[in-house]
């Protein structure tokens, strides 16, 4: 740990996020707990007795120093015997705030970002998505909550089960890699399994429970769980920075456009889309994906910055 952000703590003029990275690090073992109670004990010193030698010269600057050894070698003493109980209480108390902690976090249109939680484990939030989980686990439960779309790459620990509630369905894993879809406006979930094994139980009928296997697909369909099986990548092509051209029409489409380029669009036409599949690079821009779907749709479109407007 950084000397100046432990000294700057000590005196209150840490940040929120630089107070985070410590409660971690104090966390990471016992040799942290050392070094935290010797700069915290340093630190005090030059508090109380933190004037500058060059602004003293002669015998004045020798009978600070002496007198600064002397407290010091008194205080080191009695930080010897309270060590042990000052650690433990500084450990203590930060394991209790940071799992009260949670952090949510929310992605914008367009936007996709990895995440790394406290055990390791990964996420890819795509975008209009979001995450909740608390800055570190503790008990057996690693339990986070997701609203939107994400791929979780689960780090093993068998004494601790890794949960992911969404609105329809609890998934819980030990260690595995799975993409999840859950989005609550449109009503939709499905869950793709691609390393491991996942339980997943439905919430609205707990005895819908599925235990899945690599290549299993799980759709909500008519409030039950569907088992399927993986096919292709299409689910997960936006892990990729792609987004996939089949819908259920043409207006599902343009929400699709809307979540990966991040813009607004006002539909004035559906135009049939039957039959329509692919995929189309995020990165090009929303017009060039307007301009390769009137190839195969007919549809006219006007640009006003971020929003479209859709003509027949």
């Amino acid at each position: 740990m950084n000397q100046d952000i432990l000294e700057r703590y000590f005196r209150g003029r840490t940040s929120e996020e630089e107070n985070r990275q410590i409660g971690a690090w104090l966390l990471s073992g016992p040799d942290a707990m050392k070094e935290f109670g010797k700069v915290k004990f340093i630190s005090e010193g030059i508090t109380l007795y933190g004037h500058r030698d060059s602004e003293l010269s002669g015998k004045a600057a020798f009978v600070l120093k002496t007198r600064r050894i002397l407290r010091w070698a008194a205080a080191a003493a009695c930080l010897i015997l309270l060590l042990a109980g000052t650690v433990f209480l500084v450990r203590y108390r930060t394991i209790e705030e940071l799992s009260s902690e949670m952090i949510s976090f929310q992605t914008a249109p367009g936007q996709k970002v990895d995440i790394t939680l406290a055990d390791g484990s990964t996420v890819s939030l795509n975008s209009c998505s979001r995450i909740e989980y608390p800055v570190t686990f503790r008990g057996r439960e690693r339990h986070v909550s997701l609203h939107g779309e994400a791929l979780f790459r689960v780090k093993q620990d068998k004494e601790r089960t890794f949960i992911v509630s969404t609105f329809a369905a609890d998934l819980e894993v030990k260690g595995t890699t799975f993409g999840v879809n859950a989005d609550e406006e449109e009503q939709y979930f499905s869950t793709t399994l691609l390393e491991g094994s996942v339980m997943v139980t439905n919430l609205a009928d707990p005895t819908d429970v599925h235990l899945m296997h690599p290549s299993d697909v799980l759709t909500l369909t008519d409030g039950k769980l569907c088992r399927s099986v993986l096919t292709d990548y299409t689910p997960l092509l936006w892990t990729e920075g792609l987004v996939n051209l089949e819908a259920k029409d043409f207006t599902s489409l343009m929400k699709k456009f809307e979540k990966a380029y991040g813009v607004q669009i006002v539909s004035r036409a559906n135009p049939s889309i039957q039959g329509l599949s692919g995929e189309l690079r995020i990165s090009e821009g929303i017009e060039h994906a307007l301009k390769v779907l009137q190839h195969v749709v007919d549809f006219r479109y006007e640009v006003y910055g971020s929003i479209i407007i859709i003509k027949e």
